[in-house]
């Protein structure tokens, strides 16, 4: 009997064990005690088990939910933002890269037209005969000319006045025009038949494919005769130089010899320019600020050109960089009573024309100033960008570039 007793003692301190290791009371283990002599294998024993401990499983509560959305939540406010910012500055990175390399194209395109502004194939002094028929501006011979932004639209050239991104005050852009010779497809001059004096017929060696209404230059061998015509026939292996209304604006004079114009040919004459000359392409390129072709409310730098059309002369306008805003040039001016080739001062282009003694045969090099802005809002904020005196606000990029131009061609001693 004590035995027995003993026995049953041992067997109950050996449950209150084992529950505290199993986390199971001990009705539980007299549960499992039964359950392990009823269920007649472990499958079923192992299915017992696996109910009843699904009854011991406890979920999350609310507040460990609500901590753990908050850590979510600040991790993707995390990401996002670097998101946010890594866009951003990609946006700022590509919108600097458009404006510095529209910036380098630009001025390397602008310098070196203005570098060989005045170039004429030989020396400044030549004898020079225009005989275009015309006062415009863009075949005015070999030379610079501008215009400031201050000045009244209706003094700028015709061709582009009406496009100007603004004109009459003193933030407005300028704009100027470079007239010279194009020798990239120069013929050479063969003196056979007809090259006489009285003909209009100019002979070359080869070819050429210049349509009829070109703006042209002819130059003699020993460079004492440069002539502007224009091109006024047909033939790949002649230049005519009639006038007539068969071109526009067409030649006042079929006279290429001696220096004057169509406003004085009494200097002119009619000669032979002999074997060895030249006959190259007349250049004059206008450069300004207007409205972009793509999106009028951005601006863009253009230039504007002499070709031939249709058998006469025109201008084309050509739109080389969207996003330049302003241009402002400024002249280095000889400004000494007597001319020594010295440049003293720089100058606005309202300052130079039919100022005193001044004129643009004084000009020895050109300063150009360019605003260059992005196409799309960059900064967060309006902010502010001063240039030429003026404030531009508003969110966009904005840079300015700008070069000094010595003009090699220019003849600074009158």
């Amino acid at each position: 009997m004590r035995n027995e007793e003993a026995r049953l003692s041992m067997v109950a301190a050996s449950n209150v064990t084992l529950a505290r290791q199993t986390g199971l009371t001990e009705r539980d283990m007299c549960n499992q005690s039964i359950a392990n002599k009823l269920l007649p294998n472990n499958a079923m024993r192992g299915q017992f088990e696996s109910r009843r401990a699904s009854f011991r499983q406890r979920g999350l509560t609310l507040i460990e939910l609500l901590v753990s959305m908050v850590i979510a939540m600040i991790v993707l406010a995390g990401v996002v933002q670097m998101m946010v910012d890594n866009k951003v500055k990609f946006k700022l990175a590509d919108e600097l890269a458009f404006i510095q390399e529209n910036a380098r194209f630009a001025l390397d395109e602008l310098g070196r037209d203005l570098r060989m502004v005045g170039y004429s194939g030989c020396g400044t002094t030549t004898a020079v005969a225009n005989v275009v028929d015309s006062t415009d501006d863009f075949y005015a011979g070999f030379g610079l000319v501008g215009w400031d932004g201050s000045e009244n639209a209706n003094e700028f050239p015709v061709e582009f006045r009406a496009d100007l991104w603004g004109s009459g005050n003193a933030n407005a852009p300028d704009a100027f025009l470079i007239r010279r010779l194009d020798a990239d497809e120069a013929e050479i001059i063969d003196d056979s038949a007809p090259n006489t004096n009285n003909s209009a017929v100019i002979k070359i060696v080869g070819s050429h494919d210049i349509e009829k209404g070109a703006i042209l230059v002819a130059i003699n061998q020993n460079c004492t005769q440069v002539s502007i015509f224009q091109h006024t026939g047909i033939g790949n292996d002649q230049y005519i130089h009639n006038t007539g209304a068969s071109t526009s604006p067409g030649n006042c004079t079929k006279s290429l010899f001696g220096s004057g114009d169509c406003n004085n040919t009494g200097g002119l004459s009619t000669k032979d320019f002999g074997n060895g000359g030249m006959v190259a392409a007349f250049s004059a390129n206008a450069y300004y600020i207007a409205p972009s072709s793509i999106d009028a409310s951005i601006p863009s730098l253009y230039r504007e050109k002499v070709q031939a059309t249709a058998g006469a002369s025109a201008t084309v306008a050509e739109e080389l960089i969207i996003g330049v805003e302003n241009m402002q040039v400024t002249y280095g001016v000889d400004t000494n009573a007597t001319a020594d080739g010295q440049v003293n001062r720089y100058l606005d282009a309202d300052q130079i024309t039919g100022v005193g003694t001044l004129n643009w045969g004084r000009v020895g090099t050109a300063r150009v100033e360019l605003l260059l802005r992005s196409l799309d809002p960059v900064w967060a904020e309006n902010t502010t960008f001063v240039f030429n005196g003026a404030n531009y606000t508003d969110r966009l990029l904005r840079q300015t570039v700008s070069t000094t131009v010595l003009l090699r061609n220019m003849a600074l001693v009158e």
